[in-house]
């Protein structure tokens, strides 16, 4: 629960590496995830926008799985939500991105393992809900301020972790006066739905 306050990097309903056995709960009515960048900290992306760095400055409902960058790998499960995972962003602001997914991690518990897209791997939970009704999601100027029900996961196919961002399916709800700086999606930032999408927009 976040009421205010400022945090400097992003906020996970789950755990870094570490799994959580049944549900996990983000809730936002105050306050700040991500520091507001200077000219010195923002990169260009490959049309000379603006951009910030992925690691910071999101919400997500589920947890982090291994990175890239830590040079070890944790197995499929590796921040895994076995449950199911609930984003209620009320207030505040939150400088990048919001997921009901992970970051290169699950939510959900599936029968088989790898979960690889086509397989239909059965699911058993896995319901990402993000609702936005209030607060300001993105920063002014930049390249930011999406809204995700899935995870974030890696683009391409060669890469162990390209299948560890999956959730069953997604609800997405911008309602009464939510600031949504980006794009609205059912799905993921390269992170895979098994079934069904869906997105409201009754206000903000």
């Amino acid at each position: 629960i976040i009421s205010g306050g400022q945090i400097a990097a992003s906020v996970f309903g789950g755990g870094e590496n570490g799994h959580v056995r049944y549900d996990a709960t983000v809730t936002m009515t105050n306050g700040t995830v991500g520091l507001e960048l200077d000219a010195t900290e923002k990169a260009l992306d490959a049309n000379g926008e603006a951009v910030v760095d992925i690691y910071h400055g999101n919400v997500y409902g589920g947890g982090r799985g291994i990175d890239m960058t830590q040079g070890g790998y944790l197995g499929e499960a590796s921040g895994q939500v076995f449950g199911n995972t609930n984003v209620d962003i009320s207030g505040g602001t939150v400088r990048h991105h919001v997921f009901g997914g992970g970051s290169i991690a699950s939510v959900g518990t599936y029968v088989d393992y790898p979960i690889v897209p086509g397989d239909h791997a059965e699911a058993t939970t896995g319901k990402a809900t993000v609702t936005i009704h209030g607060g300001v999601i993105g920063s002014d100027g930049m390249n930011n301020g999406f809204v995700y029900g899935s995870g974030r996961g890696v683009a391409y196919s060669g890469s162990d972790f390209a299948n560890k961002a999956f959730v069953n399916n997604t609800v997405v709800n911008i309602q009464d006066s939510a600031d949504v700086r980006g794009s609205v999606f059912g799905g993921g930032a390269n992170g895979h739905v098994m079934t069904d999408t869906k997105v409201n927009v009754s206000g903000g």
